[in-house]
């Protein structure tokens, strides 16, 4: 029996080694390849299937999903091998490669389980961090349609980063600002959609004679454009600097803050920081500022408004 399973091993190692080369030529697919690397783990032969994935990880034309799923089946192979430290390097390489991609936990075992949420923990939170500026900088350069789908890619990395426990505490923060700017960017994808592919308002039903002219009114008239009024500042003060804290060159600070339909501020995060101490009493500020809400066709809606703060020493 033991040489039949040697037999059967080595078949399997030499199938892998074909496919590896032929998936270079384009002749099998990667998902073909990674199978039989798949196979070489449920072997228990951790060691060929290593050698095997590390050479997958190489190929040009594996693409993010696969290459997570070839980190995934490393780190499993690893961790076989009691290599913790290497296993848990493929278990982060795995969430780099594609954020959203995890194994099914509950076909973990505890151990391994926990290794793939330490990565998610470690990894995800500047990925989340690095979509959102990606994403707000597509806002703001007028590409809203994209801004507002990294801003859910955005929420659903922190669903993520909640599912594996122990977020930081600026999550909680950026999922606000994700959502405000969320809201935002469908504001300004309906009001640049050309107007026969403007939704038509909450509760209006189309009509078979929808398509109509209204009397009075040509055919090619536009429906009324989409108006958001910024917030005008009520309550906008800052706290001086700390007189035994030397003041930095430029002492320019931006702070971001959500603020809902009564005017009020509810999260407030530091988007430009000049020191810790300073930082947090400015925070502490900015969540007591009141402002006039914006206004979305004269009705009020929430809005995500950079505040930019110059200071000077107290005197």
């Amino acid at each position: 029996m033991r040489l039949q399973y040697r037999a059967a091993l080595v078949v399997l190692v030499t199938l892998l080694g074909t496919l590896i080369v032929a998936t270079a030529a384009q002749d099998i697919t990667v998902a073909d390849a990674i199978v039989a690397a798949q196979d070489l783990y449920g072997a228990a032969a951790y060691e060929d299937a290593i050698a095997a994935l590390n050479q997958l990880a190489a190929s040009p034309v594996a693409s993010d999903r696969e290459l997570a799923t070839i980190e995934r089946y490393r780190a499993l192979c690893l961790l076989a091998l009691n290599r913790l430290d290497e296993a848990a390097s493929a278990a982060e390489a795995m969430v780099r490669h594609d954020p959203l991609y995890a194994p099914a936990l509950d076909d973990l075992s505890p151990r391994t389980r926990e290794m793939f949420q330490q990565a998610q923990r470690h990894v995800l939170p500047g990925i989340a961090q690095e979509q959102y500026a990606e994403a707000k900088a597509a806002y703001e350069a007028g590409r809203p349609q994209e801004a507002s789908s990294q801003f859910n890619r955005v929420l659903e990395m922190l669903d993520v980063i909640a599912a594996a426990g122990e977020a930081p505490p600026l999550m909680a923060d950026l999922r606000v600002l994700a959502i405000g700017f969320r809201r935002l960017a469908a504001v300004a994808s309906q009001a640049s959609a050309p107007p026969e592919n403007r939704p038509l308002p909450h509760g209006q039903a189309q009509t078979a004679g929808a398509d109509r002219p209204a009397s009075g009114q040509s055919a090619g008239a536009a429906p009324p454009e989409i108006t958001v009024t910024p917030p005008v500042a009520v309550r906008q003060d800052v706290p001086p600097w700390p007189r035994d804290l030397p003041v930095p060159q430029s002492a320019v600070a931006v702070v971001e803050v959500v603020i809902d339909q009564e005017g009020r501020v509810q999260q407030a995060q530091m988007a430009k920081a000049l020191n810790p101490r300073y930082d947090q009493l400015l925070l502490s500020a900015a969540r007591n500022w009141t402002y006039r809400p914006a206004l979305r066709n004269g009705q009020p809606t929430p809005f995500v408004k950079a505040v930019r703060v110059e200071l000077a020493p107290a005197r």
